[in-house]
């Protein structure tokens, strides 16, 4: 009986968003930078989600849904420093991050780099069978790490890094070009919070380029 009614007080913090002191509660972010390098002709892309993230208490650990993409990376810094944290994919649809310390009240950063395999057709990131074009459609949790609540809306910036010679159009609006030897780093910002499986990314050659 006694067990019981521990692991029902267990699950009805998990439940609850930014409990104090849970050591198993996953913030919600503030705001996100998803940054892709899409090369249809390449074998893989790549990406990485940095995260800003309010934690109204103290927390050891974070969960995120990811299928898919392999994390390379993964890094938190808060107004200690850099944490210290231990990170694992579970189940091959759940990325859970530890930290050896508790990661303090207010502002956090998470980082996670990680890369993939094309599809054939989305969710996810997917191109054409000539690979000349890409696409990201309702990829949260598929093409980058999401929080359990997809569907709640945060401030997004896209940026994108493309071969020269292709175009690039994402949700929000376009901020700027940076230009490198055969790239370009295309940058959107939304206007307005909106929700991870809203995003839209296209990458393609101009049909004056491509005759």
């Amino acid at each position: 009986m006694l067990a019981a009614l521990l692991l029902a007080a267990i699950a009805n913090v998990m439940a609850v968003p930014n409990v104090p002191d849970s050591g198993k509660v996953s913030p919600r972010p503030v705001e996100q930078r998803l940054e892709l390098e899409l090369n249809p002709a390449a074998r893989i892309w790549s990406g990485s989600l940095l995260a800003t993230l309010e934690f109204h208490g103290t927390s050891r650990r974070i969960d995120l849904r990811l299928a898919g993409p392999t994390v390379s990376r993964v890094e938190i810094t808060d107004g200690l420093g850099r944490v210290d944290l231990s990170w694992g994919v579970a189940g091959d649809s759940v990325l859970t991050v530890e930290t050896g310390r508790a990661i303090q009240p207010g502002r956090a950063s998470l980082s996670v780099g990680f890369d993939g395999e094309w599809r054939a057709a989305t969710p996810g990131i997917a191109r054409d069978s000539a690979h000349t074009r890409a696409r990201l459609a309702r990829g949260s949790g598929i093409a980058f790490p999401a929080w359990p609540d997809s569907a709640a809306p945060t401030r997004w910036t896209l940026m994108v890094h493309a071969p020269r010679d292709y175009e690039v159009r994402a949700s929000g609006r376009r901020t700027g070009i940076d230009e490198a030897p055969g790239w370009r780093t295309w940058t959107f910002r939304t206007a307005e919070p909106v929700p991870a499986d809203s995003l839209r990314v296209s990458v393609r050659r101009p049909a004056a380029a491509a005759k």
